[in-house]
């Protein structure tokens, strides 16, 4: 296995078209310990990134000829977990939702602020760190007949110790319940992270059997719930295509008017799937839809206008400090205006820090899920913020 690149060893490629700031920036980098590659373009930064192994990308959006965002768009195309940090003097609404769509790791105003890059870069090698480790570890679930033996052992015994850890969804400042989210887990340990189990699952074609399984652990627990309490479920675009999704005799479909099926954004819509219809039927049982993660995918909007959803979640990335970040928070106005004039529900994931759920309320979101509220716990409880 690769061993990991301490985060003092980072090589970080550092773009820009202002020599004396690229300047100051890489002796930054460089007291800092890590070993930067600096390029003045665009065009230059290629050159080098065909030549060298970089862990992480620190670039300019505005540069003569190809633009920070081009070269992301075009990094993404080859490595869609290389980090890359996007920074600008001229922030615009239209170029913040682009770099959050393909999935830039932060976006930095200048004059950057040297320890927040410093810190940025160091979080960023880490990611990447993490990132090769699970590639190796999902190379090897699919690798030879024997690790596909090893692989179908452990989801065995991961679905054996299969169980649902429940996060509350709070509306009306934290002080009422909305809903329960479903979080899958398991009890064997190479398979815990969620992840990594339904990865593995997926690559020896069991993908279908988990999803009935987690749909059927979410029925079992509905009757305990608090009076109105709906339950998000995750799905993946595949489960569409399951006939026991819309099997009045599933588990599940006895419960389907307090259900919302949370498709992830991450997740390319099967175009060969006749969405509308499915859609319509899921509809007619009284499921909701809802779309999961917008703006950590690479898609766009564009799951929003196929799905029609009643409820969208915003990624944790967008919600993370965003009482410190004025480019969040514009990003995040102008989520809520689109979901406002389309009377879609909007439920802000990953919320930690009180700063962080006045912004939001502030932004006029109503529904918020997070540590702040209550971590995920096998048990179903919940209490309202502030109750001690």
């Amino acid at each position: 296995m690769t061993d990991q690149i301490a985060p003092s060893r980072l090589r970080v490629l550092l773009v820009d078209d202002d020599r004396p700031m690229r300047t100051a920036l890489a002796r930054l980098l460089e007291h800092a310990g890590f070993a930067p590659l600096t390029a003045g373009s665009v065009d230059e930064a290629k050159r080098l990134l065909a030549e060298e192994t970089v862990d992480v990308i620190v670039s300019d959006i505005n540069m003569p000829g190809s633009s920070g965002l081009q070269f992301l768009a075009e990094v993404r195309d080859r490595d869609a977990s290389l980090p890359f940090i996007l920074m600008t003097a001229a922030p615009q609404l239209e170029s913040a939702i682009l770099a959050v769509n393909l999935g830039a790791f932060r976006y930095l105003m200048k004059p950057v602020d040297l320890a927040e890059l410093e810190a940025t870069v160091r979080k960023a090698g880490l990611a990447r760190s993490f990132a090769r480790l699970q590639k190796e570890a999902l190379d090897a679930v699919r690798s030879e007949d024997a690790a596909r033996v090893t692989a179908s052992r452990l989801v065995d015994e991961a679905m054996a110790g299969l169980w649902m850890a429940w996060q509350p969804i709070t509306s009306h400042k934290g002080t009422q319940l909305f809903a329960f989210e479903a979080l899958l887990r398991s009890d064997e340990p190479q398979l815990s992270q969620p992840e990594v189990f339904v990865t593995s699952a997926q690559r020896i074609e069991r993908g279908r059997e988990l999803s009935r399984r987690i749909r059927t652990r979410v029925a079992e627990s509905i009757p305990s719930f608090p009076d109105g309490a709906l339950a998000l479920v995750n799905i993946v675009a595949e489960d569409l295509a399951d006939p026991d999704l819309v099997d009045p005799a599933a588990p599940l479909s006895a419960f389907a008017s307090r259900v919302v099926l949370e498709i992830t954004e991450r997740t390319k819509l099967d175009a060969s799937l006749n969405l509308p219809s499915r859609v319509k039927q899921l509809r007619e049982m009284g499921y909701r839809l809802a779309v999961d993660d917008l703006g950590a995918g690479y898609s766009g909007l564009s799951s929003i206008t196929q799905l029609e959803p009643s409820i969208v979640k915003l990624d944790m990335s967008l919600i993370r400090d965003i009482h410190e970040s004025m480019t969040r928070r514009a990003v995040v106005a102008s989520m809520v205006i689109l979901c406002q004039s389309m009377n879609i529900q909007i439920i802000a994931e990953g919320v930690e820090k009180a700063e962080e759920a006045e912004a939001l309320w502030d932004l006029g979101i109503e529904l918020t899920q997070g540590y702040l509220f209550g971590r995920p716990h096998r048990e179903i409880r919940w209490r309202p913020i502030g109750s001690g």
